[in-house]
């Protein structure tokens, strides 16, 4: 046998690997993903094509955080992560302003989307009452930006450098295009005002609200600790979502969703679902004994476009120094029991059978 093989018995996707902390602390950490669709009833069934975990950043081509790794020690609490478009209501006017949330058990955010408008110099915003109805939930639009100087240096918004309507010495003969998602009571009325960047998706590590969490890395950081992570690191910085993303605790599974004037699949609204749940078994044997890693759910990401939802799982087991690695050798990952999904015909001989749910 070799060591740290692991073996999934679920139809899901499962890794692996060793991880340390700001402590120097060694953990064996295992990530499991769960993808589910869900029917214009809300009836919520296994997807036959299972999302992979994510190994590394994904970005866009204009650098926008896609998804964040899922491959890290545990948070403090469940990420509640979008990535989707608004859709107006039906009494929508054009020209007009109208709110979109999201709501999962005790959890809920809520933004405003704003019609286009353009600010210039001397006439202040005025709104393109044909603009667009819809819009992608990313920061893209919320506030924020990076613009060039007459020196010809980039100067960013440091909490948010891909948004709209950050323009500092905007003057005259300038055009700056609005920011359209805000937080609920905030406008931007032209250069001078600072909203809060809003939107669904995740927050890149370069930003600055991860940046300033990541701790220090100097000289004395390099001469004394690299590779390890600075002493003031925050494990705060492994959360992809900001703040108000974060669930109270852990999501258990059961939770009801609910997502208001967020396009689903071609350009409906979304049903209201619940969550499923799932109790997995994951047991390494580590210094000859085997030993249980309690999951919990690090990550829900939500793809209303695709009517899909995803679950990450983290668990841990510490190992203590990074010489004991050698004393574990194998995890089991098996599926005890699950409810609130339907499973589809092609995938029951693999769930039913290799999984060995009832």
């Amino acid at each position: 046998m070799q060591l740290w093989e692991l073996h999934n018995a679920t139809p899901f996707a499962a890794t692996a690997q060793f991880e340390r902390d700001e402590k120097a602390a060694a953990f064996w950490c295992v990530w499991i993903k769960a993808t589910f669709n869900v029917d214009a009833d809300g009836r919520v069934r296994l997807a036959s094509e299972q999302r992979p975990l994510v190994a590394a950043p994904v970005v866009d081509d204009a650098g926008l955080l896609q998804a964040d790794t899922d491959l890290s020690l545990p948070k403090s609490a469940t990420d509640i992560l979008l990535d989707g478009d608004s859709l107006p209501p039906k009494d929508w006017t054009r020209g007009t302003a109208y709110a979109v949330a999201a709501k999962v058990g005790d959890w809920s955010k809520t933004l405003t989307v704003r019609p286009a408008a353009t600010w210039r110099w001397m006439k202040g915003a005025q709104v393109h009452e044909d603009s667009t109805p819809g819009i992608p939930l990313t920061y893209t639009l919320g506030f924020g930006g990076t613009v060039t100087d007459a020196a010809g240096q980039e100067i960013s918004h440091e909490p948010n450098p891909a948004g709209l309507g950050f323009a500092p010495g905007a003057g005259r003969g300038d055009r700056v295009a609005a920011p359209r998602l805000f937080y609920k009571g905030e406008t931007w009325k032209g250069p001078k005002d600072r909203p809060n960047p809003a939107g669904f998706g995740p927050i890149a590590r370069h930003w600055l609200d991860r940046a300033n969490l990541a701790g220090t890395f100097d000289t004395d950081w390099m001469q004394t600790r690299a590779p390890l992570l600075p002493k003031d690191h925050d494990p705060a910085f492994r959360h992809a979502a900001p703040s108000d993303q974060r669930y109270d605790g852990y999501l258990k599974g059961g939770e009801a969703v609910q997502l208001t004037h967020i396009a689903w699949g071609d350009g409906g609204h979304a049903p209201a679902f619940k969550l499923p749940v799932l109790d997995f078994a994951v047991d390494s044997h580590f210094r000859g004994a085997w030993v249980p890693q309690l999951m919990q759910i690090d990550t829900l990401a939500m793809y209303p476009r695709d009517r899909q939802f995803s679950l990450c799982w983290c668990g841990t087991l510490p190992v203590g120094a990074v010489k004991n690695d050698v004393a574990l050798r194998e995890t089991l990952i098996s599926l005890r029991s699950s409810q609130g999904f339907a499973v589809p015909p092609e995938m029951m001989d693999a769930f039913y059978n290799e999984a060995g749910v009832s």
